[in-house]
């Protein structure tokens, strides 16, 4: 039996790698329930993305801060930009675009901040 699923499209990529860079930067942070029930638990395991400074709840909540590793989630970005140019919509080059922008300016912000 094979079991067929959806393939990822190039906008979901790019998304997963701008979540990834933004957690980096500290600008969101997964949330945990740490007194849920087991059976809670599979179903609550991971809670959606929130930003920090919307995060008004008493869970726990995991930022860690890697300048590094934000800065080569956004090279990977630009590497697929590189690689795919004349190759995308209007849509998906603007997602690029746009991410590219708002990514390198809050890697500034922060970098300029912890200085």
């Amino acid at each position: 039996m094979e079991i067929k699923t959806e393939r990822s499209s190039l906008s979901e990529l790019v998304l997963g790698l701008t979540t990834i860079a933004l957690e980096y930067l500290g600008e969101i942070s997964y949330q945990s329930n740490d007194s849920v029930s087991h059976s809670e638990e599979v179903e609550q395991d991971k809670q959606p993305l929130t930003t920090r400074s919307q995060s008004t709840n008493s869970e726990s909540s995991s930022t860690v801060i890697n300048f590094d590793l934000a800065k080569k989630n956004i090279e990977w970005i630009e590497a697929i930009s590189e690689k795919t140019a004349g190759n995308l919509t209007t849509t998906e080059q603007g997602l690029i675009d746009t991410v590219l922008i708002d990514l390198k300016q809050k890697l500034s912000q922060k970098q300029q901040d912890q200085s």
